[in-house]
């Protein structure tokens, strides 16, 4: 099952939600492999940071993929009994993204509930049914903060939900800033839990 990280927003949290996704997932000896296509890297640098702090083998890895090579990459993913999660690039210019976007089951894309973050994932929501891409896709409010309206929240729901599921929201703690591979806190942990069982209730267990 192939997996993709989307927004076009950057600072969102997609990169932090990858990593405490496959550390979820590993938790449940899914035994999930990333492939960090996005240009700046962040998911394979974090990770080639904390595998070098360690002296065992790593439960996950990371590798790190040109979007260029994709057709390859995508045979491979294709033919796997992995899961397989995709950090993808915010940007769509490239003519291979819409190839990897075709391949995903599943597109999990965080926002916030702030103006800018909302337009451009409501944006690429319509892009990805303009172009006919085919995958399921969850929304993940994130980074949540205590004073958002709830008018805002139902309003941004409801355009949403026109384009795929909404999953339960991720507050703005201090605890998930600054995530990394191998070094993550029992509260960050339960921070994305109900997220996260939402996702693998609704997408994986069928």
């Amino acid at each position: 099952m192939n997996i993709g990280f989307v927004n076009q927003k950057g600072g969102v949290g997609k990169t932090t939600l990858a990593i405490l996704f496959a550390d979820y997932l590993q938790n449940r000896e899914l035994n999930p492999v990333c492939l960090d296509f996005d240009v700046q890297g962040s998911l394979y640098e974090k990770w080639k940071v904390a595998t070098s702090l360690i002296e065992e083998d790593p439960d996950i890895y990371v590798i790190k993929c040109e979007l260029n090579d994709s057709k390859q990459i995508l045979e491979e993913a294709r033919n796997s009994d992995q899961l397989v999660l995709f950090d993808l690039p915010g940007s769509l210019d490239n003519p291979n993204i819409q190839e990897v976007l075709e391949e995903m089951d599943l597109m999990i894309c965080p926002f916030l509930y702030e103006p800018i973050s909302f337009q451009s994932t409501l944006i690429f929501a319509e892009i990805m049914k303009e172009i006919d891409i085919k995958s399921n896709i969850t929304f993940v409010p994130n980074m949540v903060k205590t004073n958002v309206r709830y008018d805002i929240k139902d309003n941004v729901r409801k355009e949403l939900e026109r384009f795929g599921s909404i999953a339960p929201e991720i507050k703005d703690l201090v605890n998930m800033q600054r995530i990394d591979f191998f070094n993550i806190t029992e509260n960050s942990t339960s921070t994305v839990e109900n997220t996260f069982f939402f996702i693998e209730d609704k997408y994986l267990n069928t």
